[in-house]
């Protein structure tokens, strides 16, 4: 496995000697003795991590970790600053500069150490979200066109007069698939949006009728189920909600139900209020969630099985979690094993209001 790139900066000598030999044998170090040679040496080294000392002639390390910052090319690598500095204003002026972290002189060898591998984990983490979040807006941009033409003609084709029943047969898995493939970009660019903070619009609105709404999404599904969907919602409760988003919340949380519940059982939507929030339970007689993936199946992409894969996974319930997050509320699943797994979706109780 290649190693990690650490840049060492500092004008003393004796201190990158005592860096370089507490970290070198985990990481690939290399080292500056001034601001300007960092900067010099960052576009050929491209280090994960900069241990960065302040007080340098020339630029010093807040200069220097400002100008980094103003480079795009280098927005994840890791800059802990070090330095025998510690005042609390020293400190957050590091931090406006851009460091992530602070380190004094002289360093403990194992907190030094600590501190590098936390940074370089939290730096991994953090490429794979932008790699994931980089995927989906390509993804999106440059599919929903071409899939909207492809269905788009099927549905021409599908209608010729005296089309052979087999032609007519592949067009319609042409269309159905197409439509899932843009089902699939229109929940990519819905994660988007609500991971780059897309604001509220929210509006009373009666509970009961919103859920209505949402199992007529999932009739055709639990039809073919012989699954009946019953909805217990109270009629004197109205929510103060983002509406177009929460309705999303209970189509994807209510098809999952549909999807892993046995034939022939039935989905249930209740609800319980206390003192501070209103919980919508979506429950279904499934019960096959295990404790792991109980909490797996809300982080975007989370597939259990890849060689069986079922519709609508990996994007729904990230979706869902977000939505409720951004509302204030949240969402937990239990499970009684062979029983039933229920969906908890709390709203806080400030949201809501009676007729």
């Amino acid at each position: 496995m290649q190693k990690k790139k650490i840049l060492l900066v500092d004008d003393d000598p004796l201190n990158l000697d005592i860096l370089r030999e507490i970290l070198e044998n985990e990481y690939d170090c290399k080292e500056a003795s001034c601001g300007e040679a960092a900067l010099r040496i960052l576009s050929d080294f491209t280090p994960d991590l900069i241990l960065l000392d302040i007080m340098m002639p020339g630029i010093d390390g807040y200069k220097v970790c400002h100008q980094i910052r103003q480079d795009r090319n280098f927005r994840n690598i890791k800059i802990v600053l070090v330095s025998g500095k510690t005042s609390l204003e020293e400190r957050l002026l590091g931090y406006e500069c851009g460091a992530d972290d602070y380190i004094t002189k002289p360093f403990v060898d194992d907190e030094l150490l600590a501190k590098v591998k936390v940074f370089l984990r939290l730096k991994h983490v953090e490429e794979m979200e932008q790699l994931k979040g980089d995927l989906l807006t390509l993804f999106s941009h440059e599919t929903r066109t071409p899939i909207s033409g492809i269905i788009g003609a099927a549905d021409l084709l599908r209608d010729t007069p005296d089309l052979p029943e087999p032609s007519t047969e592949l067009l319609e898995i042409i269309i159905a698939n197409g439509r899932r493939l843009l089902d699939f970009v229109e929940k990519a660019k819905l994660l988007l949006n609500l991971k780059s903070g897309q604001a509220l619009s929210r509006e009373l609105a009666q509970l009961k009728e919103h859920v209505s709404r949402s199992i007529k999404k999932v009739e055709k599904h639990a039809g073919e189920k012989r699954i009946s969907v019953v909805n217990d919602i109270g009629e004197n409760l109205n929510l103060a909600l983002d509406w177009p988003l929460v309705d999303k919340v209970f189509e994807y949380v209510l098809d999952n139900a549909v999807k892993f519940a046995p034939d022939a059982t039935e989905v249930q939507i209740r609800q319980n209020v206390n003192d501070k929030l209103c919980t919508v339970q979506i429950i279904d007689a499934g019960g096959k969630l295990d404790d792991e993936q109980k909490e797996d199946i809300f982080n975007e992409f989370s597939v259990n099985d890849l060689d069986h894969h079922q519709r609508g996974q990996g994007l729904s319930l990230a979706i869902v979690r977000h939505v409720m997050n951004i509302h204030g509320g949240k969402i937990d699943v239990s499970v009684v094993p062979g029983k039933e797994t229920t969906f908890n979706l709390s709203f806080p109780l400030k949201n809501i209001q009676p007729d």
